[in-house]
């Protein structure tokens, strides 16, 4: 008879502890007519369909397990064993009776390339090879590139059913067999080759186990038990066998009361196939109650009214894979309820609760599950499982990574606005694109908004390393490509709404649009998602194409603005405000607003140059269509003052067809050319020495400088001993390209007040004759202490001024100072007028503070220094630095900010006023200080404010940290009664300062609501001038906020 293995008491499943070969097994023996698939044989639908029963799989079973150890042998330590065939119930066969004879059986996907099939067989050290007749070709050509690889063919499922066999006995129980491996799948290979990942019987008993999940009252579980139907209906699975996700829809008749439904073998299941099979099942009086199928089927059938009726009559329908068009969500919810799985091989799908209809694109995530949500920038958080032993029986990662502590899955979510506990799927780390300027955004919100779309299969950004991105589109029908821009023109109303949901630097362009041809479809993983850098690379010669010098300046941009008389100013005017309104969410408010005050950015720029370039083409001369560059935007950054420069160029003014620029800039290249080598000895490295290069500022500058070819050493200054590992874990919490071993670091340990700095005379000479620039950024930062506290660093100032006095290679010595020197500008002056950039010798400037006092008597040493020793410095007079905005970094927690938005938090409330936001990021901040180092050559003292050029009110980022926090409120409020709230706090219980830290300071912020509330303004146009990073930098925005209050986690 065999055992009883998985029967409780003899009569009750005991779900959980059954093996495969058992839970058919009992299945026919108990109910041997019961239908556990409907499968169809041919491609025309209504040519009939086959019913599959227990006793006949079971049948199958047996017949394949005595053909495998008759041809094959049997295994006595899990050897692989690989299959290929076509996507029928032989994969499902073949796997039940491979556990039988002790395999694990690699399901191969028959889409793999020659390398995809070598990687596998080798990483899974395959030498036994099963194959049909269909693939028996392509199974020889795999022999014929592997040493030892037997191959065998399997019958046909009808030869195999036809053929009497006895019943193959399988003895081991689910307590000798739950570890056993009896399953390959493998990842897509869409970034590498192909991943194999191990499955055993324990992985089949959380599958069978999931029923047993406790249910929330009011509420459905979203996961495999959903197919378990009251009266044994029917449900629609389209994954191929060879896909995880396929192979589990192929067992759940045998777990679970239902009837899979099986397409045609090696058919890519469409909608009008689904809608086909729709129409035969009803014909036949069959009930069919919920689809497994990829997005794409879900919004093919939603563009079809037929499609939405048929699905309204189901349960549910439920998609994975990737992301379901919002259009055709919307109108599917509408019908039923829409199901979505997530997870991985490693993990299985995650279970969760059906969505409300209006929610649909949401996860709710199963209680019982224990999923953690880890906050990552720009509003996302990672899903991450902790190892639990007690989860063990529903978790499939237990099983498949049990050495694993934490799994995290690099898939991103961001919460739901208003309702806790709900998540929208946000893409995933590696599909992020990251430009050629730094920027990153992911694109599969937008792709899922874009390929909504009734004409398009697929949608796929493009950008990676380039300026700006770009987007691929695959047409349902062949597109002839004299009708590209018509297309185009078809689907840009979504790709509008698209850019809407994007960030600023991820909008898309007219012109950055590449029609795909139906003779290169997109690259597709079993699962029906598209593999992203294999379709970039067929399209690779397109794509380079979008980018090249000679796609530009022809109108593609969108509908250019018509300029009737190039000669009139007025009519010029008019020209430029409209091609920059059409392109900016908010217009100037008038043709003097500066452009950057409103968020411009560097991929608008570039926009706003193609359209007046367009424009003005067919009024310039034919030696003279240079069009306008975004470097000349740069310099006339508001209508008026760009109206006036196009006027200029139109009339023949301007510079010529060769980009020249004008005489005085001629001539003064000319003159820079033949006295730089006078001026800086050529062909020598750069010697660098930093002080303070483990704080935060000093990290990211010391990163920088590494970063830079020109520098060949870098001596790091400080005043501990322990500084190179301190150093070692700043880089590491940043997650820094570099470590503290690369050869050009050399730490020393210095007391810049000592003679020779207190180091060996030896050393103290060789960074004497080597070094060619100094960055003088150490300090020491106390806001309490009054200026002659602060003596020691000023007379640290001194001694550099004197190191730089007698060194061999005059070097450059460049003092990092503070807003604060010159903090009282304006209440000298008496006006509002912003802060030069020049030195000041007026003490009365500085703030009153020892802090800003220590700096403005150091800018005076320097001022004296450059003039009666002729040292070359210059002041870099540093503004807020905020936190940064890439890496794993963060902004201190202890800085005023941070402690802050921690005390708002648990104050309950918020300032509704703090002066004008003008910060820069501190890895921002670090590339202008190297920008500035390589660009400023001048003997005389120069000074630079360094803070954003681009101001903007604290009001608009109130309601960003509201929301963050939510569902707990924050009253913004007067910024006396929020300093009235932090005097109410209990400074003499360390708790209470621990949640309130801002108490701390809180003279600091009396002194911000007892000052003038017009906030301070700075030139800084030496830094944009200089620094590419300076003038490109925009304001602050909410997505910058959101990136810092992640880095909290408070």
């Amino acid at each position: 008879m065999g055992s009883t293995e998985g029967l409780s008491n003899g009569l009750l499943p005991a779900y959980g502890q059954r093996l495969l070969p058992h839970i058919l097994r009992d299945l026919a023996r108990s109910e041997p007519t019961k239908p556990v698939a409907i499968i169809f044989e041919h491609p025309d639908i209504f040519a009939g369909h086959h019913t599959v029963t227990a006793a006949e799989l079971y049948h199958a079973v047996n017949a394949t397990a005595w053909w495998i150890k008759h041809h094959v042998g049997h295994s006595e330590g899990f050897e692989t064993l690989a299959y290929i065939g076509p996507s029928d119930l032989r994969y499902e066969i073949i796997h039940i009776a491979g556990i039988m004879c002790g395999y694990k059986l690699l399901c191969i996907s028959i889409r793999n390339s020659d390398a995809g099939y070598l990687s596998l067989l080798e990483a899974t050290k395959c030498t036994k090879f099963v194959c049909t007749s269909e693939l028996i070709d392509r199974a020889s050509h795999i022999k014929g590139m592997v040493d030892d690889l037997q191959v065998f063919t399997l019958p046909s499922y009808r030869k195999l059913i036809a053929e009497e066999t006895p019943e193959y006995v399988y003895e081991k129980t689910f307590a000798e067999a739950e570890d056993d491996p009896v399953l390959i799948c493998h990842t897509s290979g869409s970034t590498g080759a192909p991943k194999p990942i191990t499955l055993t019987n324990g992985n089949w008993a959380v599958v069978d186990n999931l029923r047993k999940i406790p249910t929330t009252p009011g509420r459905k579980n979203q996961d495999w038990s959903i197919f378990s139907f009251k009266d044994r209906d029917l449900f629609i699975s389209s994954f191929p066998p060879f896909h995880a996700t396929g192979m589990i829809a192929g067992m759940l008749p045998l777990m679970y009361n239902s009837i899979a439904v099986i397409p045609p073998p090696d058919r890519p299941t469409t909608g009008e196939m689904c809608l086909a099979m729709m129409r035969y099942l009803e014909q036949q009086q069959y009930r069919l109650r919920g689809l497994l199928v990829p997005p794409t089927v879900i919004e093919q059938l939603a563009q079809e009214s037929e499609g939405l009726d048929y699905v309204s009559n189901m349960d549910f329908v439920m998609f994975t894979g990737g992301p379901l068009a919002p259009s055709a969500g919307d109108r599917v919810s509408q019908k039923t309820d829409i199901c979505q799985l997530i997870g991985s091989t490693e993990t299985g799908p995650i279970p969760g609760l059906v969505p409300s209809r209006s929610d649909w694109a949401y996860f709710e995530w199963q209680p019982f599950y224990n999923v953690d949500m880890e906050p990552r920038a720009d509003d996302t958080y990672e899903l991450v499982l902790k190892q639990q032993p007690e989860l063990r029986w529903i978790r499939t990662v237990s099983h498949t990574m049990p050495h694993l502590d934490v799994w995290k899955s690099s898939d991103l979510y961001r919460p739901h606005p208003k309702k806790p506990g709900l998540w929208r799927f946000h893409g995933r780390l590696d599909d992020v694109l990251v430009l050629s300027n730094g920027e990153k955004f992911n694109p599969v919100p937008m792709e899922a908004i874009i390929q909504g779309h009734p004409l398009l299969r697929g949608a796929l950004y493009y950008g990676q390393g380039r300026f700006q991105p770009a987007l691929l589109v695959e047409p349902k029908s062949d597109v002839p490509k004299s009708s590209h821009r018509d297309f185009i023109k078809q689907i840009w109303p979504l790709v509008e709404k698209a850019n809407l949901e994007a960030p600023r630097h991820a909008h898309l362009f007219p012109d950055k649009v590449v029609v795909a041809s139906s003779e290169k479809p997109f690259r597709r993983a079993a699962k029906g998602t598209v593999v992203r850098k294999m379709t970039w690379k067929d399209y690779s010669e397109e794509l380079d194409a979008l980018y090249s010098e000679s796609n530009g300046d022809d109108g593609q941009s969108g509908v250019v603005p018509r300029l009737d008389d190039p000669r009139d100013l007025i009519a010029v005017t008019n020209f430029v405000r409209e091609c920059i309104n059409d392109l900016l969410e908010q217009p100037p408010k008038s043709d003097h607003q500066d452009l950057f005050a409103l968020g411009v950015d560097s991929l608008q720029i570039l926009e706003i140059s193609k359209r007046l370039s367009a424009g003005i083409k067919q009024h310039l001369l034919q030696e003279s269509r240079n069009g306008i560059t975004s470097k000349q935007i740069y310099a006339h950054s508001c209508v008026a003052d760009l109206a006036r420069f196009v006027h200029t160029v139109l009339n023949g003014h301007a510079p010529d067809a060769n980009g020249e620029s004008n005489r005085e800039d001629v001539m003064a290249s000319l003159v820079e050319k033949y006295t730089q080598r006078w001026r800086q000895k050529e062909g020598l490295p750069n010697s660098v020495v930093l002080t303070g290069t483990t704080g935060s500022l000093g990290t990211y500058l010391l990163l920088a400088l590494l970063k830079d070819p020109s520098v060949d050493k870098i001596y790091c200054f400080n005043r501990t001993a322990d500084a190179k590992e301190r150093q070692r874990r700043g880089f590491l919490n940043i997650a820094a390209s570099h470590d503290v071993d690369d050869p050009r670091l050399i730490f020393v340990t210095v007391d810049l007040v000592q003679p020779d700095f207190g180091i060996s005379a030896d050393l103290y000479r060789e960074i004497l004759q080597n070094t060619t620039v100094i960055i003088h950024n150490a300090w020491k930062v106390d806001f309490n202490h009054k200026v002659g506290s602060f003596e020691p660093v000023i007379a640290g100032v001194a001694s550099l001024v004197e190191f730089t006095r007698t060194s061999a290679r005059r070097p450059h010595l460049l003092f990092v100072s503070s807003v604060s020197s010159v903090g009282n500008w304006a209440e000298v002056t008496g006006e509002n007028s912003a802060a030069p950039e020049r030195p000041m010798t007026d003490f009365h400037v500085a703030q009153r503070q020892g802090y800003g006092e220590s700096k403005h008597v150091s800018e005076q040493i320097l001022q004296i220094a450059v003039q009666d020793l002729g040292i070359r410095a210059t002041i870099l007079r540093v503004g807020q630095i905020a936190g940064p905005l890439e890496g794993g970094g963060s902004w201190h927690e202890v800085e005023w900010f941070p402690s802050l938005v921690k005390s708002s938090k648990a104050l309950g409330k918020i300032p509704d006023f703090l002066p004008d936001v003008n910060w820069i990021p501190v890895d921002r901040l670090a590339s202008i200080v190297v920008d500035i180092v390589h660009a400023d050559r001048k003997d005389d003292l120069q000074v630079f404010n360094l803070v954003n050029p681009r101001y903007v009110p604290w009001s608009a980022f109130v309601s960003t940290i509201q929301k963050w926090f939510q569902p707990q409120n924050l009253d913004a409020v007067p910024l006396a009664e929020w300093i009235a709230a932090l005097e109410a706090v209990d400074v003499t219980d360390p708790s209470a300062v621990a949640s309130v830290p801002a108490v701390k300071i809180i003279d600091f912020f009396k002194g911000i609501a007892e000052g003038d509330r017009q906030s301070p303004l700075y030139e800084t146009q030496r830094g944009t001038e200089c620094s590419k990073t300076m003038a490109e930098l925009a304001p602050v925005s909410s997505d910058w906020m959101r990136i810092w209050l992640g880095q909290w986690k408070f």
